[in-house]
């Protein structure tokens, strides 16, 4: 859908009739213009990335939402020992305090403000150069069907629409520098299903593609974006499944239990190792991992290794698949390959595939569909002759 009336009128001009639109193209470039500044970006933020193994963040301002308790407090004692500035924002004051007095105690430096205040903290710390979107809510528990519409849709205007609003506010000052990052905390729940939790997990599934494509929007302005699933903790929102007694019979019971049994049969995460992780992302290891979503589990130096691979076959990414195989890169016998033009590539980052009878309409359509509707009109076809 076209959301810039000049952009929409574009692209439909560009389009035969019958044909759906093409989505507008961003950056607008000859291809020579565009090779040699992919060249010239992966130079830069492989620059960035050896500079980065140790880098000490002191001067390196690092917002962080939900930093109060759980793994937004673990993150923000972990930055602030290495040397960064942390600014803290949360809707409970007292436990905000109580970090940002940790973190001064031990010598670092934290400036606390609840949600409405992220001017104070500009003014008192200075421009973001890191923002960790750590704030969320689980949601409410149960069939989709039983939620109370209200609670179901807090959970995305907290988990979704907070991330877009406290990513605003801090994007103009990074572009204006021509750097920053922004650090996204998802889930295992955004990109698999948690049934009984759909709020939560349909809510994180749009934060992972928001990542991707904030990324893709924001790539030539130096600011990589990453969703960070830090894995099944025994801190923050699991807290309340392991220290509580619900009702045998209610879906709370049934998420408890298995969220213990998984962490009982070692399945759960290391708090200490998905601050380590986000600890190297915060200083750059994963820049031109931007737009991807990383796991607790992945290992940086085995994913930058396999770079080309990554980005060639587009992994660590929401895909739709069909056959095994990621949609865009099927292959049959006889098919005709053709890219399909994105926001981000004019040369096409996607492979679309089909017979060359296949109406051009049936393209984005799942493949079963437009197959079955190609064997029907050549049926019809050879009826009728």
């Amino acid at each position: 859908m076209d959301t810039d009336s000049e952009a929409g009128t574009s692209t439909t001009a560009a389009n035969p009739a019958g044909r759906e639109p093409d989505a507008p193209v961003i950056p607008d470039m000859t291809f020579p213009e565009f090779v040699l500044g992919q060249a010239r970006e992966r130079r830069v933020l492989a620059e960035r990335e050896n500079a980065a193994r140790e880098e000490d963040l002191t001067g390196t301002v690092v917002l962080i939402s939900g930093g109060g308790r759980g793994l937004g407090r673990l993150l923000a004692r972990t930055l602030a020992s290495a040397g960064a500035s942390v600014a803290l924002l949360a809707r409970s004051g007292g436990e905000l305090a109580e970090t940002a007095a940790e973190i001064e105690l031990a010598g670092g430096i934290a400036a606390a403000a609840t949600a409405a205040a992220v001017a104070e903290l500009r003014d008192r710390l200075g421009p973001v150069d890191v923002l960790i979107n750590n704030a969320g809510v689980g949601g409410p528990l149960g069939l989709m069907w039983d939620a109370d519409p209200a609670d179901w849709w807090r959970t995305f205007e907290i988990n979704v629409f907070g991330v877009y609003a406290l990513t605003r506010i801090v994007l103009p000052d990074m572009i204006a520098a021509g750097h920053g990052r922004i650090l996204n905390i998802t889930s295992n729940a955004g990109v698999y299903r948690w049934p009984l939790m759909s709020a939560y997990a349909t809510s994180k599934a749009a934060v992972v593609k928001l990542t991707e494509n904030l990324a893709a929007e924001t790539r030539r302005h130096g600011v990589p974006v990453l969703s960070v699933d830090p894995g099944l903790l025994p801190i923050g929102l699991t807290e309340p499944a392991l220290n509580s007694a619900p009702d045998p019979d209610s879906a709370e019971a049934r998420i408890t239990a298995w969220i213990r049994d998984r962490i009982a049969a070692g399945h759960g995460a290391d708090p200490g190792q998905a601050a380590h992780l986000i600890l190297q992302l915060a200083r750059g290891r994963g820049d031109r991992l931007s737009g991807r979503h990383l796991t607790v589990a992945d290992d940086l130096d085995s994913l930058l290794a396999r770079l080309d691979q990554i980005q060639r076959e587009d992994l660590h990414v929401l895909r739709l698949r069909t056959d095994g195989r990621p949609a865009g890169q099927a292959r049959k016998p006889g098919a005709a390959a053709r890219r399909s033009p994105t926001p981000a590539d004019s040369r096409g980052s996607a492979q679309v595939v089909r017979p060359p009878s296949a109406p051009a309409y049936y393209l984005g359509r799942p493949a079963h569909m437009w197959m079955a509707a190609c064997r029907g009109g050549r049926s019809q076809a050879a009826g009728e002759a």
